[in-house]
């Protein structure tokens, strides 16, 4: 498995995705809520709490730091981070072939 560093960008709110030192791309959070949940049953019981996890589906949209190309979104970080990881091999594979 990858080692990736994910560090969050001050003002934007994004998600900065590192590799071997490297930026390599970044992440935005997309959250909402789940479809599924019994609001009248909450309605019914006050005492009844929905806990954070069980309310919100979090996904991270991912793009490449070289052109910023959006690669779709995941159901984690690292999942998005490895899209992005394999999106800069194929570039610089391709790149390199090219040159020789």
């Amino acid at each position: 498995m990858n080692s990736f560093q994910f560090t969050k960008q001050k003002h934007t709110g994004k998600t900065n995705v590192w590799h071997g030192g490297v930026l390599i791309g970044e992440l935005s959070s997309i959250i909402r809520e789940k479809p599924d949940i019994d609001w009248p049953k909450y309605r019914a019981d006050k005492t009844l709490k929905l806990p954070y996890g069980e309310r919100w589906l979090i996904t991270w949209k991912a793009s490449t730091a070289a052109n910023m190309s959006s690669l779709g979104t995941f159901e984690n970080k690292e999942e998005a981070a490895e899209a992005i990881l394999n999106e800069h091999h194929k570039k610089f594979d391709r790149e390199i072939s090219e040159i020789y």
